[in-house]
């Protein structure tokens, strides 16, 4: 069994504190959770060919955003299916009849979803399969450059994709 979260939301949001606390939901449900990103690649690359400091910071940042979209140009797909890879060793026995949880806290595109779902949803190895796409809110002033909040990654999923809308504001 396996479902599959996504997380979407702008920078710095709250999607990887929101992510460690679904973690832990399912692990005291007796779950096998884990969380994965589409970033980890582009974050190794940018570590180990462009010698990134680890900072998001606007430096940092548009650097990843260079690179995650120079991949997305050379491939649509590339990432996501080095993704796919990486949810496949995690789980590695889909027939145990365990429920793995994978969290994927940094979904941008329509694709990404699109993609996974139906590369899982054709799994002949799953007993189940589902999905919740999240939205993640919160009113905050964004630290990223005007460039870097009109990116593409910064533009969100399609609203029609969207099943859950979780406002982090703390009068919510």
């Amino acid at each position: 069994m396996l479902h599959i979260i996504f997380l979407s939301g702008k920078a710095g949001v709250g999607k990887s504190t929101y992510a460690l606390a679904l973690l832990d939901y399912y692990k005291n449900e007796g779950c096998i959770p884990f969380i994965i990103n589409f970033a980890d690649y582009i974050k190794f690359v940018a570590t180990h060919f462009y010698n990134w400091n680890g900072k998001k910071d606007i430096k940092g940042r548009d650097l990843l955003q260079k690179i995650g979209k120079l991949m997305r140009e050379y491939d649509r797909d590339l990432i996501i299916n080095e993704l796919i890879e990486r949810i496949e060793l995690m789980c590695q026995d889909f027939t145990n009849n365990k429920e793995y949880v994978c969290i994927i806290s940094d979904t941008r595109f329509d694709n990404e979803i699109k993609r996974i779902s139906d590369y899982f949803m054709n799994d002949k190895r799953l007993s189940s399969f589902t999905t919740e796409v999240l939205r993640l809110t919160r009113t905050f002033d964004s630290e990223l450059t005007m460039e870097q909040q009109l990116d593409g990654t910064e533009l969100g999923i399609s609203d029609y994709l969207i099943d859950y809308e979780v406002s982090l504001d703390e009068s919510s």
